[in-house]
């Protein structure tokens, strides 16, 4: 209903044209709406950033997923919004220095040394958002061919990143995401912010 509301009356025709009202409402920032907009359309989704398209994938693996909660949640996890906009002021830095960057082209090699440059703090975030598209898009070509244990593999790498370049991690869950790894899990991260884990089990 929320989403459908957001069409402002429209019509909702297809899952194209309300990625691209979500997308739109947020100015392209990830957040909680996307949660929304899956749940909506079910299943699991790749969403192309700006282009409004909807890739319905293959998503036989996702009875292997367990959502863990952890007893005890961090309470200093910071605000997404302040990391959106570490990252964004991370940009307007680099592209002082390096005007051709683009978040969505510049490879991580041609980005990386001139990164140095820019403050420590802004570069950790900047840095860890490179390596994460860089994973999401191995992990599409990994999901497309049922690749399970690379899948397991970049789902835990993409964690390392959320928590050393994010902050985004608590003891509780990296507690949890060992003990699920050496119980035999191909891999597991946090959730958002850090309220939860994600284990993907064999």
């Amino acid at each position: 209903n929320f989403l459908n509301q957001s069409a402002v009356g429209q019509k909702l025709e297809n899952d194209e044209q309300l990625y691209r009202i979500v997308y739109e409402a947020r100015e392209g920032y990830q957040s909680g709406y996307y949660d929304l907009m899956v749940t909506k359309a079910g299943g699991l989704l790749g969403l192309g950033h700006g282009t409004g398209k909807v890739e319905n994938l293959d998503s036989g693996w996702l009875q292997n997923i367990v959502i863990g909660v952890p007893a005890f949640l961090n309470g200093s996890v910071p605000h997404i919004e302040r990391l959106q906009q570490d990252v964004e002021d991370g940009i307007t830095k680099l592209k002082e220095r390096y005007t051709p960057f683009d978040l969505f082209t510049t490879t991580l090699a041609d980005a990386h040394h001139r990164m140095r440059a820019i403050p420590p703090e802004l570069y950790r975030r900047l840095s860890a958002t490179l390596v994460n598209r860089n994973i999401t898009r191995e992990a599409l070509e990994a999901i497309k061919v049922n690749d399970l244990h690379r899948i397991g593999h970049l789902i835990t790498l993409e964690h390392t990143q959320l928590r050393d370049g994010f902050d985004l991690s608590s003891d509780s869950i990296e507690q949890l995401i060992k003990v699920s790894l050496d119980a035999g899990a191909y891999g597991a991260k946090l959730n958002g912010i850090g309220g939860s884990i994600c284990v993907y089990a064999p």
